[in-house]
């Protein structure tokens, strides 16, 4: 929040407040799961459309992967957001910084249990080791995405790497307190920092 005692910004713009998200969603997390679970499709779609049988084999195996390790992203979710009463991402990062207790206020040291759950169902979603099985490296095939280079294939890895940098925001805003520091970020909102 910049207050207009702010030095240098808040002389040029007045007293406003900037959160930092991209869109404020009520239901901003149940976005995220929904736009997620589409990867199965394009997993699936991938293996079928190389019009091989190998391929074809790849993207469902690829694609129950996925499906089991969202059943496990999806419960380790709720008990956060049964804590936090709520679905809006911002709400769960104010209600971390806001705990009496500093940085154990944040959802890690009170739920330890669903944050391991959902760094390993974020790391199978990705394909990351020790999950890689669907791209099947050691083998002469090389999963759903046996059949396609340039462009293509390049557009496969487009997307896991952009999931991956949206499974470890979603970790971060759930777990370790998003955007709010401690010692940095007053939850009581003046802005400045703590002395």
């Amino acid at each position: 929040q910049i207050t207009e005692d702010t030095p240098v910004l808040g002389s040029l713009l007045g007293a406003m407040e900037i959160n930092l998200q991209v869109a404020d969603a009520n239901a901003g997390i149940l976005v995220i799961l929904a736009l997620s679970s589409l990867a199965v499709y394009a997993l699936a779609f991938g293996g079928w459309s190389a019009n091989s049988k190998y391929p074809l084999m790849g993207g469902l195996r690829a694609t129950a992967q996925v499906i089991s390790y969202e059943i496990t992203l999806g419960l380790a979710l709720v008990s956060v957001l049964l804590t936090a009463g709520t679905l809006d991402l911002q709400e769960i990062v104010q209600r971390q910084a806001a705990g009496s207790y500093g940085i154990l206020s944040w959802n890690v040291f009170t739920q330890p249990l669903a944050c391991l759950l959902l760094v390993i169902a974020a790391f199978a979603e990705n394909n990351r080791l020790p999950f890689d099985l669907p791209e099947a490296e050691p083998e002469l095939v090389g999963g759903y995405h046996t059949e396609y280079s340039g462009l293509k294939f390049a557009m496969f890895f487009m997307g896991e790497y952009i999931a991956m940098i949206t499974m470890s925001s979603v970790v971060v805003t759930l777990f370790f307190g998003g955007w709010s520091l401690p010692g940095v970020v007053d939850p009581a909102g003046s802005g400045l920092v703590n002395g």
